[in-house]
This record gives structure tokens, sequence and C-alpha cells, in this order.
């Protein structure tokens, strides 16, 4: 499809939960999107007068970001391939997410403003920037821990004040073949923060089929990485899953 597989227009409550999807062949015809996107901008965002970074500005009005957004929304145990953007896309101050147990394929996982996301546990493959840091506030309460990256850099633009967010830490960032743990200076230097992360072979189990669980003995683990199932993604009804088709799996880069 031109566009994204599933699209949220704004925060409207929250309180949402997207599990065990298979969503691919995404954003072809189009470009700054994603397999998933929120677009946000729920009543706070880009609010005349009120400055989110300024502390006593935040304390008066922390209330407001979570006035439609006021339930957290869930998106775990899914697979994602999108083709020109980010896997999982929450543009425009989307708000009030956790996101945990994801594979993504190809284009990562982008937060963009907004306020209250925890990203765990994920998988991002082959995109050039880990984790796509755009335009956080300075209270955004953000965490970002224990996911597997592909890269040691942090996608980002206009960067927020640092160290940003509530938590980045623990995150490992794959290097096949590489004998030992180092720190992933990297990723510190730019969050300031992440004084666990590590570079490291992951230790797939088979990747070259798709299955990216890491073995007993992975560093991933050591970090707090909890392995998650590699085959519910998608439909379970066997007639279906008989025809169901899959999305490319990358090689590794």
């Amino acid at each position: 499809m031109p566009r994204a597989g599933i699209n949220f227009g704004d925060g409207c409550w929250g309180g949402h939960l997207i599990e065990f999807c298979d969503v691919f062949d995404t954003v072809k015809e189009t470009g700054d999107h994603g397999s998933f996107n929120s677009w946000g901008r729920d009543r706070y965002w880009n609010l005349g007068g009120i400055d989110f970074n300024n502390d006593a500005a935040w304390e008066a009005n922390k209330a407001l970001v979570t006035l439609d957004a006021c339930n957290t929304t869930t998106i775990r145990n899914n697979r994602w391939r999108c083709d020109d953007g980010w896997d999982i896309d929450l543009d425009d101050g989307s708000t009030n997410y956790h996101i945990y147990n994801n594979l993504c394929l190809n284009g990562g996982i982008k937060n963009r403003e907004g306020f209250d996301r925890v990203v765990e546990n994920n998988i991002m493959l082959n995109t050039s920037y880990s984790f796509h840091v755009h335009v956080w506030y300075k209270h955004s309460g953000d965490v970002v821990r224990r996911n597997i990256f592909c890269s040691e850099r942090y996608g980002s633009s206009l960067n927020p004040t640092t160290p940003w967010g509530k938590e980045m830490d623990y995150n490992l960032v794959h290097y096949p073949g590489l004998a030992e743990p180092t720190p992933a200076l990297n990723l510190a230097d730019q969050s300031k923060r992440d004084t666990h992360s590590i570079l490291a072979d992951t230790m797939f189990v088979d990747p070259d089929k798709g299955d990216f669980r890491v073995k007993d003995d992975s560093p991933a683990l050591k970090l707090g990485f909890v392995n998650f199932p590699m085959d519910q993604f998608g439909v379970t009804k066997p007639g279906l899953k008989a025809i169901a088709r899959s999305p490319n799996i990358p090689k590794l880069s």
C-alpha cells in the first residue's frame, strides 16, 4: 500500500492494543510515514503560549499532555517492515505509548515530540540509525532500554537538550564477530545516557530464516533483554497461514 498499514490520527483517549500483527509492503509510493504511524496532534501539541521545555511552565501545565491520550496505547509482539520510512512512526507529539517485543525489519522506531513513551525489548534491523530521536521535549519522560540495534547512531532532528528522556540504557548494538562486548560510546555521547549500553555480537538463533531470538549465552540477556516468539506474527488459522505472504527478511548489515 502507498501509506501506513495502521494509522492513528490523534491520541483519541488512548488505551488501544496492537499485537501479533505482521505488517509489511507499506509506504510503497510515498515517504515520511511508517508501517504503524500516529500523527499525535493532540490539543497540547504546539499550543501557543506554553513552553514545555521551561521548568516552571512544565510544572504548571503538565496535565495537558494526557488530556487526549489519557490511557496507555500498547504495541507489542508484532513484526513490521516499512519500505520508505519507519517501521513504527510516533509522529507529531504522539503521547503515552508502551512499545515492546516488536521485530522491526527495515526502518526502526521514531519518537517525535510527545511524552511518556516506553520503548523496550524491541529488535531494530538494518536501519541507518538505531532509534530516531526527533524534537524531544526536555521533560518527555521517554524510556528507551534493553533494545537490540544494528547501528550505533541515533537518528536525530533538532536535537533536544541532553540528557535525552528519562532513561536510555542497557541497549545492545549488534556487531557480528566482536570477540568481547565493549561500551557503546557513540550512543552515550549522543544521549548523554547509555552508561551500560554495549557493542556486541547478539548471537541470533537463525537470522537467515527470520528467527531473531538470541542464544542462551547472548550478552543481550545479561542486559535484561528477553526473547519473544518469532512464529506468532499475523494470521493463525491454518487455512489462512497456508496462503499468507511473509515480508522479505533482511540480510544483516
